[in-house]
């Protein structure tokens, strides 16, 4: 800064407009230290694949997305005799974009009050009520674990549809979570090798809840 007043350079900034980004709520039983952000993102995108929409979610998350036909083809007639649009409406149910980050969450006040770290998830603010109730259409009840298909979804708000304990068991479950869950490390194992079978073979003992892969594991198999 000494050197742009010494000689006198004058500095422009430029505003851009961007856009407000609303918190929704956090995953449950998800560690942020040991599950790659990664990961978890991918695992909300698979359990946004198969909820059970209603008619109206269906209609509020189609967009018209059109579609250029082939140039070979605009040449042919429909059959009532009128050319082909070479622009067509192919209406695509699309689910909003969001994001994941970690985040301290907390509830209550003074020596009652409790916290926990989890993934928030965090969208636009228009399409923050709609992604919302689909999640929560998505997210699996207690005591059944996410699987790399489920999550647990706990929806900021709570307090103004159940009663306060019932909120304050949310982030103390999660705390139990991260405190009795162990890590175990498994190396020289590659991708393949874990899908082949090995993974299923694990997942049936009860003391595993989960694989998780990290930055490591296409190389060394870690």
């Amino acid at each position: 800064m000494s050197t742009l007043q010494s000689l006198r350079t004058w500095v422009t900034v430029n505003k851009f407009d961007t856009h407000r980004v609303a918190s929704i709520g956090f995953l449950k039983y998800v560690s942020t230290g040991l599950t790659l952000h990664s990961t978890t993102k991918q695992r909300v995108i698979n359990a946004l694949m198969i909820v059970n929409l209603n008619g109206p979610d269906i209609l509020a998350l189609q967009e018209c997305i059109p579609i250029i036909t082939d140039s070979t083809s605009n040449n042919k007639r429909n059959p009532d005799g009128n050319r082909n649009d070479p622009t067509t409406q192919d209406k695509t149910i699309v689910f909003s974009a969001f994001n994941l980050s970690t985040k301290r969450v907390g509830f209550g006040n003074g020596t009652a009050r409790v916290t926990t770290v989890a993934y928030k998830i965090c969208c636009h603010s228009t399409h923050a009520i709609l992604l919302k109730s689909t999640l929560i259409q998505a997210s699996l009840l207690d005591p059944v674990l996410p699987s790399d298909n489920h999550i647990h979804f706990i929806p900021y708000g709570l307090l103004q549809t159940i009663d306060a304990t019932t909120v304050k068991n949310q982030i103390t479950q999660q705390n139990r979570f991260l405190a009795q869950t162990g890590i175990v490390p498994i190396l020289n194992i590659t991708p393949d090798t874990m899908n082949s079978g090995l993974k299923k073979s694990l997942l049936v003992i009860t003391s595993v809840i989960g694989l998780e892969p990290t930055y490591l594991t296409a190389k060394s198999g870690k």
